[in-house]
Parts: C-alpha cells; structure tokens; sequence
C-alpha cells in the first residue's frame, strides 16, 4: 500500500511539473476585484421595458412545472457575461501602463552679451538669419540704416551693411542678405545684395520687393513694378546679378510691398499696399492686402482683401504650414493690435492673440509654439508642445527670437539702454 501510495505521489508531481507556470494572483486584488464586481452587479436594474422585452422572448407553452430550470440558466449565462466583461474591463484598467508624467518646459535666464552701442540705445533688432548666428538690426532715428552683428561676438562683428533699406531677406545658408533700397537720387528702388562681413552692392535690377529662395542659396525672386495698367513680374536671379529670367506676370492690382517664401518653397506671400505713390515710406509701411502664390501652378489668391485695418510683419513657421501676421484696425474710436494665424491651406483663421503693443514675435525651431513681447512682457503661445514657464523678468523684454537649439535670444532694457540677453530650457516632471 504505501508502494501504492508512492507511486500515487510522484504521479502528481510529475504532473504538476508538467503543466504551465501559474501566475501567482494577489490575495488583496482578487478581493478588490470581488468588491468592485458586487458594487457594479448592485447597479443593474431591470426597467419595466426591459422586463416586458425579456418576457416577449419566452416560450408561450406553459410552463408552470418547471419555471425555476428555464429560468436558473438564463440568469447564470447572464451573470457569467457581465462578470466576465467586468473583469476584462477592470484588468485592461489595471494592467495598463501608467501615463506619463506631464513635464513643463522651463526657461531659466541665462548670459548677456556685450552689446553694439547703436542697439543699445533704442535700436530695433529686426531679423536672425536661418542657422542662428547673425543678427540684422536697425539704429534709431536713421530710417533704412541697418547693421548685421555675430551673436559669438556682437561688439567685433559689428558692421555697417546697408543704408536706404526698407526690406531684408536671408540666404538659406545664412552667409548673405537680399534687399530692396530706395536712395533718394533713385527714380525707383533697387535691388541689393549684402554678404557677411561687407557693405551691400546693388544688382542693377528695380525692385519693389524681394525673398530669397528657401531651398538654395543660388536663387533670389524679385517682383519689378509694372508699367501703367500693366501687371508686376516675378524675376529669378542669381546672386552675381547675371542673367534673369521670367517666372510669372501677377494678376495683382495693388501696389506689391513684400515678398517671403514658406520655408519648404511650395508658397509666396505676397503683402501689398493700396496707396498709389511710388516711395520708400508706401513700400515700407503696413499692407492692406495680402496674397499666396502656388509655386508649382502659379496660381494666385487673395486671401485677405483690403479692409479698415492694416498688416504688417507677417512670417512663416517653420514647417510651412501656418502664416502670421499683425493686424491693426479701428474699433469703437481705438486702435486695436492683434497676432493673427492662418492655415496655409484652408486659408482659415487658426488663432488670435490681442496685444497692447507688439515688440516682436518668433517661432520655435519646430513651429510647435510662439513667442512674443506685448509692451515689453514676454508671452508665449503653444500650439501642440508640452506647456511652456517662462522666468519673471523685472525688466522690458523685447524682440525675442528662438535660436535652432532651443535658447531664446531677446534685446533686455534696463533704465532704456539694451543688452543681449539669452533664456535656457531645461525640462521639469
């Protein structure tokens, strides 16, 4: 007998070993899981429709002998199905990974630099070339004067590059600037061309605007005025001057003030003026108007026709596919100022942000969010990026730009004189 009985044993532990590892199931979950499944079982109620519903699916023969046994499988298939999604429903809650933490973009201050004296002194920082190392800037009180500065070393690459400007435009590779001058002996603007380090040099060609092409370096567009009752031309030249040639006439009847290409080369804004006369301050001064161009087809819409306001300072995110732009219009006898974005492509209205007096605005690296100074206040506004702290500045703030690693670079102004400051991320849980 006991041979029998160990034989019997080692039988049953070969057959343990045999089956498949069982995971072990806490004893306080299983009691968790009953206590949440009799809460949710206490929940059910049957309503009088759905009792009458029930009682249409029952056989009509009479069933006065055995109403018990028809009735005991039908409510244990019921409880087996409802037990069985509840504990589905509860295991997927259970065993799904945690989300993760919501983590808070901070910027903290971080240096300053020595900074030009003609910045320094209500100068306006106007433009930072693509790859983030130069800076355009404009002296003030000395109109279409500008300077380009090297952000290593803002003091000795500080050099005078144009006079009797109104517009500038950077190569891809950051290495030169386009523009548009109006000299007062010229009977109509010119174009120009300035490389780092060097005064500019005009091309000989008239110019009313002009935008380098975002995907080579080789390829500047410029738009001539037409002759009366003629329609403005879009030109091709290279950076030597030689050689350009027609892309298209432009069914445009306003006079046209800018030009600036979406980064991927698919799309030409185009702002322009209703004033009649031909001069520096119409072509700088706010549009009333403005216009895409499709690359591919040359096809041309107004997307925003004249109106009581006026537009200036319009820009390209970075991923092409958002247009901003500032707006001013009369209300009520005051003048309001907003940021306006537009889709690309439905031509809608994606947001509007109400400023006081707007000092400069630029997009991140990956047009995920925006920044801004409103009277000297930094402000940013994310469209899809994890939240972004920007640090208490007791000072005015203005003109920021987001450099491509992240850093944000803005003109700091303590008792009215300008410094360089930078602003550095570091991600917080």
């Amino acid at each position: 007998m006991n041979e029998y009985h160990e034989q019997e044993r080692n039988h049953q532990s070969k057959a343990e070993e045999q089956q498949p590892p069982q995971f072990g199931f806490d004893h306080a979950l299983e009691t968790h899981i009953a206590h949440v499944l009799h809460e949710q079982a206490e929940q059910i109620h049957l309503t009088p429709a759905m009792r009458r519903r029930f009682l249409q699916h029952l056989p009509t023969h009479p069933m006065s002998t055995r109403p018990k046994r028809m009735f005991a499988p039908l409510i244990a298939l019921t409880a087996a199905a409802l037990f069985t999604l509840l504990l589905s429903l509860y295991a997927t809650q259970l065993l799904s990974p945690p989300h993760a933490p919501i983590t808070t973009l901070v910027y903290r201050t971080d240096t300053t630099l020595l900074t030009p004296n003609l910045l320094a002194q209500d100068g306006t920082l106007l433009s930072l070339d693509p790859t983030g190392q130069h800076l355009v800037y404009a002296p003030a009180h000395q109109p279409g004067v500008m300077y380009v500065t090297d952000i290593t070393n803002p003091i000795a690459h500080n050099v005078l590059t144009m006079r009797d400007a109104y517009s500038v435009a950077w190569s891809p590779d950051g290495t030169s600037l386009v523009t548009t001058i109006y000299p007062l002996t010229a009977n109509a603007p010119l174009l120009a061309l300035a490389t780092i380090g060097h005064y500019m040099h005009p091309l000989g060609k008239n110019a009313l605007a002009a935008s380098w092409s975002p995907t080579t370096s080789q390829e500047i567009t410029f738009v001539t005025p037409g002759r009366p009752q003629a329609q403005p031309q879009l030109w091709m030249v290279s950076p030597s001057g030689i050689a350009p040639h027609l892309l298209a006439s432009m069914p445009i009847p306003l006079l046209i003030q800018s030009l600036n290409w979406s980064p991927d080369g698919h799309t030409l804004a185009i702002m322009a003026t209703t004033a009649k006369q031909l001069s520096q301050q119409t072509l700088e001064g706010p549009g009333r108007a403005l216009y895409l161009m499709n690359a591919l087809s040359g096809a041309i819409q107004q997307i925003i026709a004249p109106g009581n306001f006026t537009l200036s300072h319009f820009s390209w995110s970075p991923d092409s596919h958002t247009l901003l732009y500032e707006q001013q219009q009369m209300q009520s006898g005051l003048e309001t100022t907003s940021l306006r974005a537009i889709n690309a492509v439905t031509h809608l209205t994606l947001f509007t942000l109400p400023v006081q007096a707007l000092l400069g605005f630029s997009w991140s690296p990956h047009s995920s969010a925006l920044i801004y100074s409103d009277n000297g206040t930094l402000h940013t506004y994310t469209l899809r990026a994890t939240p972004i702290t920007l640090p208490i500045l007791s000072e005015l703030a203005c003109y920021p730009f987001w450099l491509p690693d992240g850093r944000i670079l803005y003109l700091h102004i303590h008792n009215g004189v300008g410094q360089l400051a930078l602003l550095r991320p570091s991600t917080l849980p």
